[in-house]
Formats: structure tokens, C-alpha cells, sequence
């Protein structure tokens, strides 16, 4: 049983993981988009 909890403390933070590393890419995209805009506003 200790192995079954131990696996599933490693999967748990391995998608806490993906799920940080899905916010940056979130922000990252965000990002770009206000940067385009404000780039078209300027053009």
C-alpha cells in the first residue's frame, strides 16, 4: 500500500507540475497577444 501512496504523491505533484508550466504558457500567450495589439495600435 505505502507504494501505491507513494506513486500517487509523485503523480500528484508532477501535475501540479504540467499545471504551473500550463499557466506560464497561459500567461506567455497573454503576453504576445497584448504585445501584438500594441503593436497594431502603433502601426
Amino acid at each position: 500500500m505505502l507504494e501505491l501512496k507513494d506513486e500517487i504523491n509523485d503523480l500528484t505533484e508532477k501535475l501540479r507540475q504540467v499545471n504551473i508550466e500550463k499557466r506560464n504558457v497561459e500567461d506567455d500567450r497573454d503576453n504576445v497577444v497584448k504585445q501584438m495589439e500594441i503593436t497594431n495600435i502603433k502601426l
